[in-house]
């Protein structure tokens, strides 16, 4: 935890060492066939990136590799990205999948790496829209008052 804790924390300034010990920690007791956190490190063991992953299951792909929360250092070329793909990849076909999903931070960086990943064969799934889910304190407005329908579970 504390070899990636520098670089996570220039992603998010305000996690504490301590939170990212209980992230890392709860992430650890997920069963590595559910879920995880990967690093990818240099020969000097530097840590250059770190994700988070599960497996999840789409309507269309079967069972999907999802790779999120992509934090990656800054060198110059490809390497970076490269290797976290060739992470990803490896860990997919590991576990018998072969559809592999990278969600990526708009955080201004994100150019070089989709070109990379680009050509690593991977293409653009579309969008990501994120919010506060309503009820949770973060959004303070009424759920269901976008047309009078209910969403309900599939069962």
């Amino acid at each position: 935890a504390e070899l990636a804790f520098p670089l996570v924390s220039l992603r998010h300034p305000a996690l504490s060492l301590r939170d990212w010990r209980g992230i890392v920690l709860r992430l650890s007791r997920t069963p590595c066939e559910r879920g995880g956190l990967m690093t990818v490190r240099n020969m000097r063991g530097c840590v250059l990136a770190v994700f988070a992953y599960r497996f999840a299951e789409s309507l269309v792909d079967g069972i999907v590799l999802r790779v999120t929360d992509v934090i990656m250092g800054r060198l110059p070329g490809d390497a970076l990205p490269d290797a976290v793909a060739a992470a990803a990849s490896r860990l997919a076909r590991e576990s018998g999948h072969a559809r592999v999903s990278i969600e990526l931070p708009d955080d201004g960086s994100g150019n070089d790496v989709v070109r990379a990943l680009s050509q690593a064969g991977y293409e653009d799934g579309g969008r990501l829209l994120v919010r506060t889910a309503t009820g949770t304190g973060g959004d303070r407005r009424r759920a269901g008052t976008g047309g009078g329908s209910v969403a309900q579970p599939t069962t």
